[in-house]
């Protein structure tokens, strides 16, 4: 019995070790790449995107820029909005791409600053 106990004790500090490692690890990987794709390919290509003013800036925020979006008929244009700064990070707008001969959308979304 006393082996027994004995044996138990040393596995602790592995076994901290190991939840302490995998916590730090863990910690390293903040976000995901952003989505790629989102919704069905669309056959019609989206109308140029619409010309509006970008408002002046405004401390601590992003002006995150309007953009057409798919309802399923038609494209519908969605306006441009103010997003939060996230220091050490831009904002990457949202834009449709060409895939296979239709064209699939790509949400706006955080990236890193290079």
């Amino acid at each position: 019995m006393r082996a027994l106990q004995a044996r138990s004790r040393n596995y602790w500090p592995h076994a901290l070790a190991a939840v302490v490692l995998a916590v730090a690890l863990s910690a390293c990987y903040v976000y995901g790449p952003a989505p790629r794709y989102y919704g069905p390919a669309v056959a019609v290509a989206p109308p140029a995107p619409q010309a509006v003013a970008e408002p002046p800036p405004r401390a601590g925020y992003v002006w995150v820029p309007g953009f057409w979006s798919w309802n399923g008929n038609q494209y519908v244009w969605v306006r441009g909005s103010w997003r939060a700064d996230r220091p050490g990070y831009h904002w990457a707008p949202a834009h449709w791409v060409e895939v296979n001969g239709g064209w699939q959308f790509v949400r706006g979304h955080w990236e890193p600053n290079p």
